[in-house]
């Protein structure tokens, strides 16, 4: 089916790029053959407000969208550099003009964004294209606020509560990178004996008499039931839904 636009034109710094930039990216998707990414701001040093650089920022974005979205830098997918211009809004809506010149010869092309505030007029700089408005899905973030958790002394998860996240994260090991090897870590109330948690590399097997599987402590002389199917911004395995099926079936 023909899509409505050939590309769909994305502008943003992306410092960093979260999940509402994802949000509307995948929008674009849907209505474009092709996204054209802009960053901005390639040329700054590091700041506060500009912490990563155009190669860290273009990483991110292309590791969010390849997997699993499926869509493929030079394909579905095009991330340009844009520097920034001070004082001078007509040398910077020129270059972006440009950009897009050297990306498609083709007219049938969208801008998309959202005007959350005053620092969104520069949608309304190119009106030879049709402007597509959406709301991003930003789950409650904002660069912004990224930006100042990621510099407190706390940290990003300062402040996160289980029920924030919807999901408890837990650790029984931690890899010593400079011995090498993992070090056990537990907790062993005093005050509640039942709380006591397994200590070192937890993981899965599965019991082949009673067909169920459980959770122990690593062994090198057990087969280990977890397969590793993402590992560094890369798919590891595959496996269809029937042979996930199959294998949920075991009880």
């Amino acid at each position: 089916m023909k899509k409505k636009y050939d590309v769909a034109v994305f502008i943003g710094r992306f410092q960093p790029f979260h999940n509402g930039h994802l949000s509307v990216v995948l929008k674009a998707k849907e209505i474009a053959d092709t996204v054209l990414i802009i960053v901005g701001s390639v040329d700054k040093p590091r700041t506060y407000k500009n912490p990563f650089s155009f190669d860290e920022r273009k990483e991110m974005i292309e590791k969010s969208l390849r997997y699993p979205h499926g869509i493929e830098v030079g394909k579905d997918l095009v991330i340009r550099g844009n520097v920034d211009t001070i004082y001078n809004d007509t040398a910077w809506a020129t270059r972006i003009q440009e950009i897009v010149s050297d990306t498609t010869q083709r007219n049938n092309v969208c801008l998309i964004g959202h005007k959350k505030d005053d620092s969104s007029y520069y949608l309304d700089m190119f009106p030879q294209w049709h402007l597509e408005e959406v709301e991003a899905e930003e789950y409650g973030l904002s660069a912004t606020e990224i930006r100042e958790k990621y510099f407190s002394e706390e940290g990003l998860f300062s402040g996160v509560k289980v029920d924030d996240q919807k999901f408890a994260m837990k650790a029984s090991a931690v890899f010593d990178r400079s011995r090498g090897e993992w070090i056990g870590i537990a907790k062993d109330p005093i005050t509640d004996f039942g709380k006591k948690s397994k200590q070192g590399r937890v993981t899965c097997y599965f019991d082949e008499f009673n067909g169920s599987y459980y959770s122990d402590i690593e062994h090198t002389d057990k087969r280990d039931a977890l397969v590793t199917v993402y590992h560094n911004g890369f798919p590891q395995s595959q496996s269809t839904f029937a042979e996930i099926r199959a294998r949920s079936n075991k009880k």
